[in-house]
């Protein structure tokens, strides 16, 4: 807020904020504080409009993602006794492979 006097600007900029805070209405807290009511409507309109004047900016950093190396499919054919047939590709769990063999084994 400009002002001739830099600590009357200071002083309405603490008036201001605290009738906000306090929950009190304009002319309660005018009144509490010994403030002109009119006055006090002035600097709050003038505080509302250097609020919303003003431009904030934030630092934005754009990067390129990371390089990844193609993924490659791999499939597996696990074939039974010419008759099973199983296509396994990346991301199947082991585990459930080996049980899959264990009981395809005992099967036969």
């Amino acid at each position: 807020m400009t002002s001739k006097n830099p600590d009357q600007g200071a002083f309405w900029q603490q008036h201001v904020d605290a009738q906000k805070i306090s929950g009190l209405s304009r002319r309660a807290y005018s009144l509490e504080h010994g403030l002109k009511e009119h006055q006090l409507i002035y600097y709050i309109g003038r505080c509302e409009k250097r609020a919303s004047s003003k431009s904030a900016f934030a630092k934005v950093v754009v990067s390129e993602p990371p390089e990844q190396a193609p993924v490659k499919e791999f499939v597996v054919r696990l074939i039974f006794n010419s008759k099973i047939v199983l296509e396994v590709g990346t991301g199947t769990d082991p585990e459930w492979i080996a049980q899959l063999i264990n009981y395809v084994g005992c099967q036969q």
